[in-house]
């Protein structure tokens, strides 16, 4: 990296809870879910991995040019735990958070936002 060259990370980390308890164990809607999100906030999608657990739980990862979206999920709790990381100016990781919690629904919302600037 030049020295004209700058970088702004910004990570939000959240924990949705109280969320629609199905949408939660549906690996399909989640992932769909994640490419909405990337989509909606400018990021470009490289790669996609998802999980779904026995007997519940689903985990979807986007490798994303930006970095990465992840959404956790624990259906038995109404539990989602959502990252999206950026080094895309333009991505507004808060607005990504919104689409999320909105289509799963959910009643209360933590976040966790770092930002590292160079």
């Amino acid at each position: 990296m030049t020295t004209q060259e700058k970088m702004r990370v910004k990570h939000l980390a959240a924990k949705l809870e109280g969320c629609k308890r199905d949408l939660l164990n549906d690996k399909k809607a989640l992932s769909e879910l994640c490419k909405i999100t990337a989509k909606e906030i400018d990021m470009t999608i490289i790669d996609e991995t998802s999980y779904k657990f026995n007997p519940h739980g689903v985990s979807v990862v986007l490798l994303l040019k930006e970095s990465h979206i992840a959404l956790h999920s624990w259906p038995e709790f109404g539990l989602l735990d959502v990252e999206i990381v950026s080094c895309k100016e333009t991505s507004d990781v808060f607005k990504g958070l919104k689409i999320i919690a909105k289509a799963v629904g959910a009643k209360k919302i933590e976040t966790n936002f770092w930002e590292f600037s160079r």
